[in-house]
């Protein structure tokens, strides 16, 4: 043993003897007290498991009154030691919640029997208070509310969760009935339901509800879940009863959040793929058109007149064609790509794909100008920018009201602050967001317009994007005179030039040997016609053909689609490095969008040049010059 037990007895002879006897049964005695002072001084020095406490002790204060004083510190347990049976003083000392008596004389076993018993009952409840403490601590930290009750459904506890969900303070709810506390109706309704807490106390089981609407104090609602359990003792006596409410408003948002970006990346796929089908009519319908003014230029046979509308038909024809094909390119970034795939970009080029984009809808509201200064390059994901500057100019345009746009202004203006950082602004004259709204409109699900209008999602994910890159989006307001919203985004660390494929070069009259391979018949021919009257051009449509010529023949140029049925360009291009490792320097690649992983992947790996669809006359001639120059 190793308990302690502190005597206290006033006559210091019995009091030795005790001494000796417990210390003979294995316990440690370290004094004997004879006052109430020296039991509480001795209490705070040793703190002793057990207190054997003569009734008698010398001084105005006797045991059953220094029993009482330890009780309210909750510290000690005592076990009385008296020669007193009479029915006052066992009053007394039972009102001070003793763990067991002693009566004198008495012998060793029975000492040692009331001590060993009072002590394992200290035992059971220190064990149980730790239990106490640790369920409390648990049910405090839960991030659910937890509501108790006694059998008669009045509130027992209530944890700091409950409290800011209902409004109440576990001290005033106390005693309520649950019903009083828990104000909780259907969805979107006025009526009144009650919690299953009634459901399991009544039944005697667990219950789970369903949805419903939890009005705090302060009139506001939320979306909870709420499930009810029975307390109920060994014996299947109801005790009491416990109802967990769970917040559903944040699931609700993300749930609404994720199927809106599903919906968003379900539509960037289908961009992805409308563009990549679009590609390939518009490259040889720009060729055909090219061609068709070059060789009307050199043919004057009809009337001067005639002549001239026919070019000016072809003239907008081909300008129609290349504005479609911007558009198609400005989808194509909108298509989901890896996050983590950055590369180095001028943002003045992403800003006027973004300004492609949303042309339309901005001057059917207002006047649009711009001022896009040359910016540092920065690292970053191409279409997801695309995306973030395509929301803030749409949401420009939906501030202004319709009906007079000469009367409006967008503006979009980008410059680089002292900070070598790379900014863009875009400013509009619509009606402007209140103050007290204006620090709400990153948030997800917020809208200052209607709710037909948008999920509120746009300017949450925009914000996540920039600041994903190191960035900052900022908002600027003032109602009546519009709104400026400002990306500002770090300059890459490690600059690379990015070199246009179709910068002029030196003209070259060599004549060279030009290998096309495309599964797209018009395509084929129109780089045929452009290429066939100054290079020797072979033309197939199969990609196994294509790699046993390219093996074989000695081309300068091998023009190649990236995706076709059968051999792929990828794969020719993988097969020619092992086979003609100077063959597969020569290849060209000519894609209308590498919508997949594979493809994307593959295009940054490798340096050989590449031509995107709908590409022009200019642009194949750059290349063919560069290549063979």
């Amino acid at each position: 043993m190793n308990e302690t037990i502190l005597v206290a007895e006033d006559e210091v002879l019995i009091g030795e003897d005790i001494r000796r006897t417990l210390q003979a049964l294995g316990y440690r005695v370290p004094v004997v007290a004879t006052s109430s002072a020296d039991v509480l001084r001795a209490v705070d020095e040793l703190h002793p498991d057990l207190v054997l406490m003569d009734v008698v002790l010398s001084g105005k204060v006797d045991g059953i009154e220094t029993a009482r004083l330890l009780q309210k510190r909750g510290t000690t347990p005592v076990v009385y030691l008296t020669a007193h049976s009479d029915e006052a003083t066992l009053a007394r000392a039972k009102g001070t919640d003793p763990h067991g008596f002693v009566l004198k004389p008495f012998t060793d076993r029975e000492l040692r029997s009331a001590l060993e018993v009072a002590l394992n009952r200290r035992k059971l409840e220190v064990h149980l208070a730790e239990r106490e403490r640790w369920f409390a601590a648990t049910l405090e930290s839960i991030g659910d509310a937890v509501v108790a009750t006694d059998p008669d459904g009045r509130v027992t506890f209530l944890n700091p969760v409950a409290e800011a969900m209902t409004g109440w303070s576990a001290e005033g709810a106390a005693g309520k009935p649950a019903s009083e506390v828990l104000h909780l109706f259907e969805p979107g309704s006025q009526k009144r339901v009650e919690s299953v807490l009634d459901r399991a106390m009544h039944q005697g089981l667990i219950a789970r509800g369903m949805k419903l609407e939890l009005v705090a104090l302060d009139g506001s609602r939320r979306l909870v879940d709420d499930s009810a359990s029975a307390i109920l003792d060994a014996d299947g006596n109801l005790l009491g009863g416990v109802v967990v409410l769970r917040d559903m408003s944040e699931q609700i948002k993300l749930e609404k959040r994720l199927s809106v970006s599903e919906r968003l990346a379900s539509l960037g796929t289908l961009a992805a793929g409308v563009a990549h089908e679009i590609n390939n009519p518009l490259s040889y319908i720009l060729l055909n058109l090219e061609l068709s003014l070059q060789m009307l230029a050199a043919n004057a046979a009809l009337p001067a007149g005639e002549l001239q509308t026919l070019r000016e038909m072809l003239a907008e024809a081909l300008d129609g064609t290349t504005r479609v094909g911007k558009i198609v390119d400005g989808m194509r970034r909108l298509a989901p790509t890896d996050p983590d795939a950055r590369n180095l970009l001028r943002l003045r080029d992403v800003v006027e794909t973004a300004l492609r984009l949303t042309h339309n809808a901005l001057t059917q509201r207002a006047r649009l100008t711009t001022d896009l200064r040359e910016l540092p390059q920065v690292r970053a994901n191409e279409g997801e920018l695309v995306h973030v500057f395509t929301n803030l100019l749409l949401n420009a345009a939906q501030a202004i009201a319709e009906g007079h746009p000469a009367d409006n202004e967008v503006r979009v203006s980008s410059f680089e602050d002292d900070r070598g950082r790379a900014v863009v602004e875009v400013r509009d004259s619509g009606r402007g967001i209140p103050a007290d709204r204006l620090y709400r409109v990153f948030d997800p699900f917020f809208s200052t317009r209607g709710p037909r209008d948008g999920a509120g999602l746009g300017l949450a994910i925009s914000q996540t994007i920039v600041t994903g890159y190191g960035g900052t989006l900022d908002a600027e307001s003032e109602v009546g005179k519009g709104s400026l919203f400002r990306v500002t985004l770090p300059a890459a660390t490690a600059f690379a030039t990015v070199a246009s494929a179709f910068d002029p070069a030196p003209r070259a009259d060599t004549r060279g040997q030009i290998l096309i391979v495309d599964d797209e018949p018009g395509i084929a021919r129109g780089l045929s016609r452009l290429l066939a009257p100054h290079h020797d051009v072979t033309v197939v449509s199969d990609g196994n053909e294509g790699l046993s010529l390219a093996q074989a023949g000695p081309f300068d140029i091998i023009f190649c689609d990236l995706m076709m049925t059968g051999v792929s360009g990828m794969e020719l291009h993988e097969r020619l490095a092992t086979t003609n490792p100077e063959a597969a320097h020569r290849v060209v690649f000519m894609t209308g969008g590498a919508f997949t992983a594979r493809a994307e992947e593959f295009l940054r790996a490798n340096a050989n040049r590449c031509l995107v669809k709908p590409f022009q006359r200019a642009q194949v001639e750059a290349v063919v010059r560069e290549l063979l120059g």
